[in-house]
């Protein structure tokens, strides 16, 4: 790899790994890829299609980046209350070498044993960063989360949430879980492209699975209506369409759509323990979460099962 493209890589790392914005970091750049970028100066200028989604700014690292096959890290967030659904996600993790960061939040209450979580750590040992934090069973797997986004314990720009969904009450609970899980960390390469995605495209904040077989009708608020439309005022949402949400909590997020939504942690009307049900905050966030890429001007986008 010759210098330019070396300090490229490096640049576009950099972007990934803090807080600085595309247009930030591209406005300290554009004169040194104007100079040695080996694209024509015509493809600096604004086009009137471009102009309402991309600053040229942005442009520029978006055309610079897409030349590279560069490993983008990401974050991955588990929270497990069982032990034989959180070693099935780490399974699937392990080797996917642009997650570098692994959290994994377990209720003190939970049915996951010391084993497991030495063994979920063990085969995790390859990740530069991977922690297991104890906390309370409140807000089932949506209030931990927040909890480390409000709290800046999420290092990378673009995260993945995933958690132990058993599902009891229903029938196709398992069944369900694995269709998720799959869908959203499906191959290496397959996640690569999720990843490079979300950088090549400044637009997309939210990548959902595809609604399961079982739970026909969606999206529809249901019982949460009462409870999202009290969040869509507080946080002055004011889409009228039912958006499409990840049906069962997880999702991969841009996270700088989270960050404001986070201090919903100080509210006390999550669930404590037990099985959160429809009806609860934390169903209304599950969908709420579908309005948050319109809220900043970005879009939501499927993954198939399997893809």
């Amino acid at each position: 790899m010759n210098t330019v493209a070396k300090i490229k890589q490096a640049l576009l790392y950099l972007l990934a790994k803090s807080n600085v914005s595309a247009r930030s970091l591209a406005a300290c750049i554009i004169p040194w890829l104007k100079k040695h970028g080996t694209r024509s100066s015509k493809n600096f200028k604004r086009t009137k299609s471009d102009s309402n989604n991309y600053c040229d700014e942005d442009k520029i690292l978006l055309m610079n980046h897409g030349k590279f096959n560069i490993p983008i890290p990401i974050s991955l967030h588990i929270h497990a209350y069982y032990d034989e659904e959180l070693l099935y996600i780490v399974e699937k993790a392990k080797d996917i070498k642009i997650i570098d960061e692994v959290v994994i939040t377990i209720p003190f209450d939970s049915k996951v044993s010391e084993f497991s979580e030495t063994e979920a750590l063990r085969l995790l040992k390859s990740k530069p960063k991977k922690e297991v934090i104890k906390c309370g069973n409140k807000g089932a797997n949506i209030y931990p989360f927040l909890e480390l986004i409000n709290e800046n314990k999420i290092t990378n720009q673009v995260v993945c949430h995933l958690h132990t969904k058993r599902s009891p009450h229903l029938a196709f609970g398992k069944d369900w879980f694995v269709f998720l899980i799959d869908s959203l960390l499906p191959s290496e390469s397959r996640v690569e492209q999720y990843s490079h995605e979300f950088f090549n495209d400044l637009r997309l904040g939210l990548l959902i699975p595809m609604y399961y077989k079982d739970i026909p009708n969606q999206p529809n608020h249901g019982k949460n209506k009462l409870a999202l439309n009290k969040l869509m005022q507080q946080y002055q949402i004011n889409q009228k369409n039912v958006a499409d949400y990840p049906c069962g909590s997880m999702f991969w997020a841009r996270k700088e759509i989270l960050y404001e939504f986070s201090d919903i942690i100080k509210t006390n009307d999550f669930t404590n323990g037990g099985l959160s049900l429809d009806g609860n905050l934390e169903h209304a966030i599950e969908r709420f979460i579908g309005y948050l890429p319109s809220k900043y001007g970005k879009i939501t986008r499927f993954v198939s099962h399997g893809s």
